[in-house]
């Protein structure tokens, strides 16, 4: 068999089978429930990973120090907000920012996340008030990691 045809067959054949491994490779991302907090253990974050968005997201705040304009602390919940389904984008980014109805102190919530592998992070921030005193807490952004619990 001639060189060029060794050459040519050896690399169709190589490329052949590498195909489906790029086609079917690896998801980014593995699906299911993770659990995670900050480096200091004030937030708490879960949610549901599916192959197309994230469901079930929650969070809750422990009394973060020095937060408020008063010198006060903030804690809370994922309470008064409806957190839909988010989408996980092609690179497993997905974002969430949420403001709470009217009949509750004005705050938003911006949560934002990126799947790899079996480990998410991202940041977090909230923003509270003007309450009737005039009060505003805001947590600034507040890194977190989460695991997949497997």
């Amino acid at each position: 068999m001639p060189t060029a045809i060794r050459r040519a067959t050896v690399a169709a054949l190589t490329l052949a089978l590498l195909l489906p491994a790029g086609a079917f490779g690896k998801a980014l991302f593995r699906t299911g429930k993770y659990r995670g907090t900050d480096g200091d253990r004030y937030l708490k974050i879960a949610f549901t990973a599916g192959r197309s968005d994230a469901r079930e997201l929650t969070f809750s705040l422990k009394r973060m120090p020095d937060t408020c304009s008063t010198g006060g602390t903030l804690s809370g919940s994922q309470v008064p907000y409806d957190i839909p389904d988010l989408p996980i984008g092609k690179k497993g980014l997905f974002k969430l920012s949420a403001e709470s109805n009217a009949m509750y102190v004005p705050t938003k919530v911006t949560i934002r996340g990126k799947l790899r592998g079996r480990a998410a992070s991202g940041t977090f921030r909230l923003t509270y008030g003007p309450l009737d005193d005039g009060t505003t807490c805001d947590t600034g952004n507040v890194s977190w990691t989460a695991k997949h619990r497997s």
